[in-house]
């Protein structure tokens, strides 16, 4: 057709179809189809791109140009990155994965980290938050900390753990070695404190 070409094998069994997503009044940029004519990526003229599942009917995976946004399961992401389920129970996952593989974890190993940052070149510590996992060292059992910044001044600051939950369950806040189902420390003070607002 004159809007689109064909790569394909001498039978045209095997192949893609290019073709120019237009009607007579309206460009809606083009379309990469399979040789069956189902839809696997659109690229509009706006320059929103999108990736089909395998009937070719549902993007799966959307980049909306314009919000520069990322859409997982969903073509308006309301957010910079956004990941959607259509399913009452088992909702969407999403997975920080260490692909290590055998024996020799050791106490202190990284499974994942999730780091909140800032973009301040001035700045002497630009992670200004994180929630990392760490192996007991048995290579089965593990335990999330939580770290969050000291600071000296505005943009000197120093990333510090403040709370843990060990692999007993057992959450420590001051400290990394809990002793109770609750363990509050400090070198100055040591309570618990429940405020009424009203």
């Amino acid at each position: 057709a004159s809007d689109a070409i064909l790569i394909a094998d001498a039978t045209e069994t095997n192949g893609y179809l290019l073709r120019a997503n237009t009607s007579s009044t309206v460009d809606y940029g083009f379309l990469i189809e399979n040789l069956a004519g189902k839809d696997l990526v659109k690229i509009d003229t706006n320059n929103d791109v999108s990736f089909y599942e395998p009937t070719g009917t549902t993007p799966k995976f959307f980049w909306d140009a314009s919000a520069e946004s990322l859409g997982i399961g969903t073509t308006s992401p309301a957010s910079l990155l956004e990941i959607a389920k259509n399913d009452q129970t088992n909702g969407a996952t999403l997975s920080i994965t260490n692909s290590f593989e055998g024996t020799g974890w050791t106490v202190g190993d990284t499974i994942g980290t999730l780091d909140f940052r800032i973009d301040d070149t001035s700045a002497s510590e630009k992670v200004r938050g994180q929630i990392k996992v760490f192996d007991d060292g048995s290579g089965s059992t593990t335990y999330p900390a939580f770290s969050a910044m000291s600071f000296s001044t505005a943009l000197e600051a120093t990333l510090a753990e403040r709370m843990r939950i060990d692999s007993s369950g057992n959450v420590g806040i001051g400290t990394a070695s809990p002793a109770a189902l609750l363990d509050l420390s400090s070198a100055t003070t040591s309570n618990l404190r429940l405020s009424n607002t009203d």
